[in-house]
Parts: C-alpha cells; structure tokens; sequence
C-alpha cells in the first residue's frame, strides 16, 4: 500500500488488491504511510464471511464450553485476524481461547488441527470450501460464531455481533469485521486522473459481469459477491466515522 501510494506510477498502469486486514489500519496507527479514505476504489470481487471453531474431536463442544476451560487455537502471528478475533472475544464475552502463534501458514493450522495440536483456528468460510470442503461437508469442524456477509449456508451459525453486550463493543467489532464486508478490494492511488480512475472502474465492473468469471470462481467453490466502488467508500468511511476510542481499546 505504502509503493502505491508513494512510488507507483499514476498513469492507471498500476492497481492493486488491498490486504483487507489493513484497511482500518490508519486509524490505528495515523503514520502508517497510507490513507485508506483516499484511495481510489474500483470494486471488490466478494466479502468474505468469517467463522471460529474448533475440530469435532476436540474436548470443548460449545461456546459456553469455552468460557469454562482452556481452548487451544492456532495462528501465524499477532497481526493476523485468527489471532485477533478470538482475543477480542476473550475481552467481550469471556471466552477462555489459549492462541498458539507461528504457524507458517492456513494450512499448516489446518494440519495442526488434524494432529491434535490445536483445536481450531478462525478463518474465512470460502478458505474451508476452496481447501478443505470435507471438512464442511462431514461436520468436522464446529463454527461457533461468524462474522461478515450473511451467506445461506452459514445463516444457522450465530453472528458474533449478536453477543455483543455494549455499543462500544459493537464499535469496536465494526472496526474488526470491515475487512471480512468488504474483502478482496481493488483499488488505483491518488494522483490517478478521474477519467483514468473512471475507465478502470468500468473494466472492473465488466469483469465481475463476465459469465466466464462467474464460471470460472464457481468451479473454484468461491461465490462471486462483488461490491461496487460507492459501496466500498462508503462502508470503509462509516468506519473511519467512530469514536477514535474504538480504535484505541
């Protein structure tokens, strides 16, 4: 985000897809070295609904369970939301999860899970689907709140915002959840000229019109929800609208 914003070209030769992670990231951290308010959207290809669970082997069977006893969940890092969403709801609704930080990747979580080493993991719903879709089809992994778009499939699953018990904690996952509603964004720098930024929004639209492109994530078990660019601006700025002590908590 830094290179587009600073070193990229501003001719429309350059787009980039945020990592959704950091879209809230300036209020955090003012000097960060980019404005996700002025970035200049074109779209994003789908939000992605977000889940936390645990293997069905594991000794917790529900959420209460996991505000009575030590739940072990895997992660690659601080910075990652399968570590952030479950300490945030250790802070708001008493979970006890104990995150295990350094894994390498998703999917060495995943084979940490299968192992026994860790219970479960917070992760998109589509990163089930694409990777381990047995895992969803044989109810080998229990999800026990989500985050997100609502989807079909997971409308049985309780929303994470529903046990929020204070408008601040509900703000604060406002800050949190923006990543999963708007997902895989593009966008073009500041600098890019209008008529520039206008052509490439028409292109993005274009392509998530295509009926190849709705073939071609079907085929991949990744639903095509895109969002259109007044859309995205305006859910990224309703966040930056909060109270900055949401951000500070």
């Amino acid at each position: 985000a830094r290179f587009m914003v600073s070193a990229a070209p501003k001719d429309g030769s350059y787009i980039a897809m945020i990592n959704p992670g950091s879209i809230a990231l300036p209020g955090l951290r003012p000097n960060v070295g980019f404005d996700t308010l002025k970035m200049q959207w074109l779209g994003s290809m789908s939000g992605r609904a977000y889940v936390v669970g645990v293997w069905y082997k594991a000794p917790p069977k529900t959420l209460d369970d996991a505000k009575k006893m030590e739940v072990l969940m895997g992660t690659s890092g601080k910075a990652s939301t399968s570590y952030l969403i479950p300490m945030f709801m250790n802070k708001t609704i008493g979970t006890k999860f104990k995150i295990i930080t350094g894994y390498k990747s998703g999917g060495a979580i995943n084979l940490a899970i299968e192992r026994g080493e860790v219970w479960g993991r917070g992760n998109f719903y589509t990163g089930y689907l694409g990777v381990r879709p047995d895992w969803i089809r044989d109810h080998k992994i229990r999800n026990w709140v989500r985050m997100g778009p609502d989807r079909d499939d997971i409308k049985d699953i309780p929303k994470l915002r529903d046990l929020m018990k204070t408008e601040e904690q509900r703000q604060m996952l406002d800050i949190l959840e923006v990543s999963f509603n708007i997902g895989q964004a593009f966008y073009a720098p500041p600098g890019v000229p209008h008529k520039t930024v206008a052509i490439l929004r028409k292109a993005f639209e274009d392509t998530m019109r295509d009926p190849e492109t709705k073939k071609e994530t079907e085929a991949r078990s990744l639903p095509l929800n895109w969002i259109p660019h007044e859309k995205v601006e305006k859910t990224i700025a309703s966040v930056f609208e909060l109270p900055k002590s949401s951000f500070r908590k």
